[in-house]
């Protein structure tokens, strides 16, 4: 028998780490690390963020500068300018801008009104240019539709305000922001307005405020109605040189592919995980919370789902894209008295209104499937899951429904223009942790198929339910199927290497720094106390939980904690031992209104002291009275 076995033990919170060492059976040293959290303790953001927001302001002013250089090179090489008056030189005005009593320049917005309808010079069509290509409207081609709140904003007010030069007979942007807006005294109270001075409404949109918003191809309208007009007033300017300084004013960058940061399968090395929404990684989830519920339903009810309810409830996950616990309580045939676990229902709404909580649901499903035309059935399984493996990674419209176009000619998908577009729009994110390749080895057992084959099975709606074989839950599927977790190629050595050697990749910084600081602890112990034989780790879930949802649970643990101190006090009054089923059964006492919930008798003060044998908190105690 071993003895003077050395331990170390380790609890990781996000924000401290307590340790000790036993040796021989005795707690020879203990301690605790604090360290501050990886985030803004007010707001639950990265510490990052406000550098990351800094370096992306100094970009994008640098590529904004750099563009308006090359669009003045192209002007002033055109209409014969001189480039330096239109250069900025230590942080002074440029001469081209310099305005005096004697010489006042007009506004940039009664410029582009005049050109409208007259012939302007070459320096004010410049400024012109410059005053459109420096404020170039809203939008991105190459992004896809976003649904947060602030675009939301944006794009209503860009639609409100091609209204108003609809119904006002407004020639252009230019043309509605000068009779609107330039020098026109804004409308206040008689007591608070100066006899001096009058204010004036804003043409610029304020800080939260985007009245003025107006969309990038609107501008393009105008700059292209300013140049044909122009022309028609005999302003010589060729079409080349036009289409050449609006494609240079409103060019984008293509946004990068996210193929580099998806991880690899925690089974198959090389292999790259699959999507969340794709089809694959759909069923894997579904038949997974299926085969679990049911598993778990059986061993209250003891009835036994066989593989055809399982594969019932998956096609309809799969067709319909949801399922509320209602609808999977009418399909097994449930007994109302049992009730499903899930944090998520609460019972003391009634059973119709809790149950309408969704048993599972998929988001993305319902616009998937629609794009390719309301149905799977067109393509094989295979081709399926590598459109969302592009729509995962590819995060550029324009770049995604090139390669969609691509692969469709290639794998001759015949997928219609329409169809493209609108795949092109989808927006998935997230991945699993199972690449394709394991799934198609996994799928197969967990469906209850007699083995895996090698081959695709094809959209899971048409799966043969033939044969006596069961669904496995997923570890028998992986147990099945022969597949070993890959684990990170360890080295040997007497400390811990730094973190980012091991695992480079890891964004969640809370997860991160708690991980650094643990390493920083052990090496000390390793130091000190040399190798030992056993390390018992307890990590906190809520280490990979964002601040909302740790928020979230920690108020839920204030609340419990004060329950249970009010529940002890009561103990203390009726005489009772404040034991963990005595302050379970006061609060539940509390929250059924002092009711029982079974036979509606009302439950007294006197009835725990007293009468204690007679009060049951389990639900399969149908004899005893229930509380």
């Amino acid at each position: 028998m071993q003895t003077n076995i050395k331990i170390y033990s380790f609890d990781i919170g996000v924000a401290s780490i307590g340790w000790a060492v036993i040796e021989d059976n005795a707690l020879k040293d203990m301690g605790v690390r604090i360290f501050t959290k990886a985030e803004n303790p007010k707001t639950g953001e990265s510490l990052a963020l406000p550098r990351r927001a800094a370096r992306g302001v100094r970009r994008r002013l640098a590529r904004r500068s750099g563009r308006l250089n090359t669009i003045k090179q192209l002007l002033c090489k055109e209409f014969k300018l001189e480039l330096q008056d239109y250069l900025s030189s230590d942080g002074k005005l440029p001469k081209a801008y310099i305005s005096s009593k004697a010489a006042p320049l007009p506004s940039p917005y009664q410029l582009r009104t005049k050109a409208l309808d007259q012939k302007v010079d070459s320096s004010e069509l410049a400024r012109i240019v410059l005053h459109i290509a420096k404020h170039r409207g809203y939008g991105n081609k190459h992004a896809k539709e976003s649904k947060d709140t602030e675009s939301g904003k944006v794009k209503k007010a860009i639609e409100e305000n091609r209204l108003i030069l609809q119904s006002k007979g407004y020639r252009s942007v230019g043309e509605y922001l000068c009779k609107e807006y330039f020098q026109q005294a804004r409308e206040l109270d008689p007591t608070k307005q100066s006899a001096v001075s009058l204010e004036f409404k804003n043409v610029r949109n304020t800080t939260d405020n985007y009245e003025h918003c107006v969309s990038q191809d609107m501008l393009q309208d105008e700059l292209a109605l300013i140049f044909s007009k122009q022309r028609d007033y005999g302003f010589a300017i060729s079409k080349e040189f036009e289409d050449s300084l609006i494609k240079k004013i409103f060019e984008q960058r293509p946004l990068k592919s996210f193929a580099d940061k998806v991880g690899e399968c925690q089974f198959i090395a090389g292999e790259k995980r699959a999507p969340k929404d794709s089809v694959s990684a759909i069923e894997f989830v579904a038949l997974s919370r299926i085969i679990n519920t049911l598993a778990n339903l059986s061993k209250k009810s003891g009835e036994i789902y066989d593989k055809a309810m399982i594969l019932t409830i998956l096609r309809y996950v799969l067709e319909k894209g949801e399922m509320s616990y209602r609808a999977l309580r009418e399909m097994i045939n449930l007994d109302e008295k049992i009730q499903f676990v899930d944090s998520r229902l609460d019972y003391s709404k009634g059973l119709k209104e809790a149950e309408k909580v969704k048993f599972v649901e998929f988001a993305h499903l319902k616009a998937f499937k629609k794009a390719l035309g309301e149905s799977f059935a067109s393509l094989e399984r295979e081709h399926i899951d590598k459109i969302a493996s592009q729509i995962a990674v590819i995060k550029d419209v324009v770049e995604l429904h090139k390669e969609l176009e691509s692969y469709s000619a290639k794998e001759q998908l015949h997928l219609t223009s329409d169809q493209i577009q609108a795949l092109s729009n989808l927006n998935f994110s997230k991945h699993i942790s199972l690449s394709f390749k394991a799934l198609s080895q996994i799928l197969p057992f967990m469906r209850g198929e007699r083995e895996a084959r090698s081959s695709d099975v094809g959209y899971c709606i048409g799966i043969d339910e033939s044969g006596e074989s069961q669904c496995l839950r997923y570890d028998e599927s992986v147990e099945k199927s022969g597949l070993k977790a890959t684990g990170k190629k360890a080295s040997k050595g007497d400390i811990l290497p730094p973190f980012e050697e091991f695992e480079p990749y890891l964004a969640n910084p809370v997860v991160k720094r708690a991980l650094a600081e643990y390493r920083k602890v052990l090496n000390a112990l390793l130091k000190q106390y040399g190798r030992p034989h056993k390390i018992h780790i307890e990590y906190a879930r809520e280490a990979k939980l964002n601040a909302t949802e740790r928020q979230k649970y920690e108020k839920e643990q204030r609340e419990n904690y004060t329950a249970n101190q009010n529940a002890r006090k009561q103990c203390e009054s009726l005489g009772l031992e404040p034991s963990s089923t005595n302050l379970l059964k006061l609060k539940l006492w509390e929250e059924q209104g002092e009711f029982c919930a079974y036979s509606g008798e009302k439950i007294t003060p006197t009835h725990p002291p007293k009468r204690p044998h007679r009060l049951a908190d389990r639900s399969y105690l149908p004899l005893l009275t229930q509380l």
